[in-house]
């Protein structure tokens, strides 16, 4: 905990850049790399500390470095929310709209609005680990977005709605994953996106994510190369979408596109 506090000291008193500041800089790197190292009893320090390096190696230019550090904390199970939060924020995500509540609602910060708070930490999680294995192209790395989301969907604290979110979320995680390195990776992913699409279909059919994941579902069947059932499935989401009492027309002609693009 001394070194974690001296690499921190060390960081905050760096300012503009001089021989001092690339000084204070090396020595902040060496106290956090220690207290990494011998905070293996004390997972939250150890955490900190490696929140504190990968800082501290973006102020040093290493930014390689410091993403894939701060990546680990995103990813590890046992850091914080705020720990998250930070990771998130010097990793450069964009800074999420806080809701707009009145002032009577503001009065009153009940156990609802910490589930709402922490909803939105999972899904920022996972999307920022998405990004960084887009980046990295690197599937394992990208897969650890969608405990995340799998959290939601087996939650019982969670709704309807947030747990088909979730499920297309991560079905459309399976889809934009960046190119498997193997055939098993690749049916891996498709074979989890098309679970994730059926279970919004199957569990939450009249919710709002039901009609995308027609489409989901269909653009999955043909990464499967299964063009009978990949026409029928987008067949059925323009029907369905047509029904609706609000169609979405955008919706339904992405479906119609993709439609066209399967040989017959």
């Amino acid at each position: 905990q001394l070194l974690n506090k001296m690499g921190w000291i060390y960081l905050e008193s760096a300012g503009n850049p001089t021989a001092d500041r690339d000084a204070r800089l090396a020595m902040a790197v060496e106290a956090f790399r220690a207290s990494i190292t011998d905070g293996i009893d004390n997972r939250p320090v150890q955490i900190d500390s490696q929140l504190g390096l990968g800082i501290t190696q973006q102020k040093q230019g290493k930014l390689d470095e410091a993403r894939e550090t701060l990546v680990d904390v995103v990813a590890n199970i046992s850091s914080s929310p705020e720990q998250v939060r930070a990771a998130v924020q010097a990793l450069g995500a964009p800074e999420r709209e806080k809701p707009k509540v009145d002032a009577e609602e503001h009065k009153v910060p009940d156990a609802t609005e910490k589930a709402k708070e922490h909803l939105r930490d999972i899904f920022q999680k996972a999307q920022t680990l998405r990004d960084a294995g887009t980046r990295a192209r690197d599937i394992p790395l990208y897969e650890k977005a969608l405990a995340g989301y799998r959290t939601i969907i087996s939650g019982k604290e969670y709704s309807p709605d947030q747990k088909a979110n979730a499920a297309y979320e991560m079905g459309m995680a399976c889809l934009e994953a960046p190119q498997p390195q193997t055939t098993t990776e690749k049916e891996r992913l498709l074979a989890t996106a098309a679970s994730s699409f059926q279970y919004v279909l199957r569990e939450h059919p009249t919710s709002d994510w039901a009609g995308a994941s027609h489409l989901g579902l269909g653009l999955t069947y043909k990464g499967q190369r299964n063009r009978t059932a990949a026409r029928e499935e987008l067949r059925r989401g323009i029907a369905r979408e047509a029904l609706d009492e609000e169609p979405d027309y955008d919706l339904i002609g992405r479906m119609a596109d993709e439609l066209r693009k399967i040989p017959r």
